[in-house]
């Protein structure tokens, strides 16, 4: 059976990662148990970031625990979880033939950073922010992955374990929609309508450009309100 395993990364900053169709997953604790407003949960695979303290697991008496150092990774029926009950089965605990793996400082399959595009909108109630998604924009939150190396900026489908990237798609025009498409952790050449430049310059915000210096923006008004575009300067 342990041909089926799959391999896993405990890189430099303490992710337990996978490598799925070329995109590096993370082992992630659950939110709503870490602030106490669920018992226990089930940690999920999103794809890894830098910047998620949730995915930072510590090694303590060879077992996993959050990087708080509270909670400590537990399965039950092949899933793994945590628990506010620290008495609750099974506790996860390594194999001694799993020492080395331990001890092995592993270079991090990437160094994506999850983070959001926001922009503002002066309203007669004052100023309200959005944040861009797939197909337009929201007041919630829309969490995307940015990876400096590729220049993606991608959105995560949990359902299917994939990451639809923003592409680029001005050609010879002097503006067109931006398009979401199927993208992985890859590498890939920046000459490549995926690959963004992120300036973060001003306080107002920074500047996006696809990889042919087009501007990154987003419609305020009419019937495609809220979706972004790419235009040239």
């Amino acid at each position: 059976w342990q041909m089926h395993v799959m391999n896993a990364r405990y890189d430099v900053f303490q992710r337990i990662s996978y490598n799925i169709n070329n995109t590096w997953l993370c082992i992630t604790a659950p939110e709503k148990v870490i602030k106490a407003e669920k018992n226990w949960d089930y940690v999920h695979l999103r794809p890894c970031t830098i910047n998620d303290p949730l995915q930072r697991w510590t090694i303590k008496d060879n077992s996993f625990w959050t990087a708080d150092g509270v909670y400590r990774l537990k399965n039950y029926n092949w899933y793994g979880y945590i628990s506010r009950n620290s008495g609750d089965r099974y506790n996860h605990t390594l194999d001694p033939s799993m020492n080395d793996w331990i001890k092995t400082v592993a270079t991090p399959g990437n160094i994506s950073i999850q983070t959001s595009i926001a922009w503002n909108l002066q309203t007669t109630e004052g100023q309200e922010r959005y944040f861009i998604r797939w197909g337009g924009s929201d007041k919630n939150t829309t969490p995307l992955y940015y990876n400096p190396e590729s220049g993606h900026i991608a959105q995560y489908d949990p359902i299917s374990g994939s990451l639809y990237c923003m592409y680029s798609q001005v050609g010879g025009n002097q503006w067109n929609w931006v398009t979401w498409a199927l993208c992985s952790d890859a590498a890939i050449s920046k000459d490549n309508p995926a690959f963004w430049n992120v300036f973060f310059k001003t306080e107002e915000g920074g500047i996006i450009t696809d990889y042919k210096g087009n501007l990154l923006r987003v419609t305020r008004y009419g019937s495609n309100w809220g979706v972004a575009y790419a235009a040239k300067p």
